[in-house]
């Protein structure tokens, strides 16, 4: 099953949603989950299509000091558990600023383009752009 992988990751969680693809560009919901408390009291949860709970999960403060390892250890999870390999991977970001309206291809040239409206969103926007540099490029926005 051709699946993509939705993130938002914030500042002390991330959230992510799994999609199949259906057939003429339609999208089923499959998983929505988060890992919160990052730093704090670190929590992996997830429910399927059906909000039925598909793991509710508690780590200790020093296993997830930061937003990259809260995102390994959930896509760990999706990739070992659940086996999920999606096809593409999006990730929000706070503000495109007139040039970009809908998802993207990125690329350096979007991120650096994109790093001119960090002021719109100066909370988050750097944050989520570094991810993406991080994580690569190939990434929808």
């Amino acid at each position: 099953m051709d699946t993509i992988l939705v993130v938002n990751a914030g500042s002390s969680s991330v959230k992510f949603q799994i999609f199949s693809v259906e057939g003429e560009g339609k999208l089923r919901r499959l998983i929505k989950g988060q890992m919160d408390g990052i730093g704090s009291r670190p929590r992996l949860r997830a429910s399927g299509a059906d909000s039925d709970p598909l793991v509710d999960r508690a780590y200790p403060i020093e296993s997830v000091p930061d937003v990259p390892t809260a995102m390994g250890i959930a896509g760990g999870w999706l990739r070992d558990e659940l086996r999920i390999s999606p096809m593409a991977v999006g990730h929000r970001v706070v503000h495109g600023g007139p040039d970009y309206d809908r998802p993207v291809l990125i690329d350096h040239g979007v991120v650096a383009r994109m790093k001119r409206f960090v002021v719109l969103g100066p909370l988050h926007q750097q944050q989520k752009l570094a991810r993406m540099e991080r994580i690569g490029v190939n990434l929808c926005v």
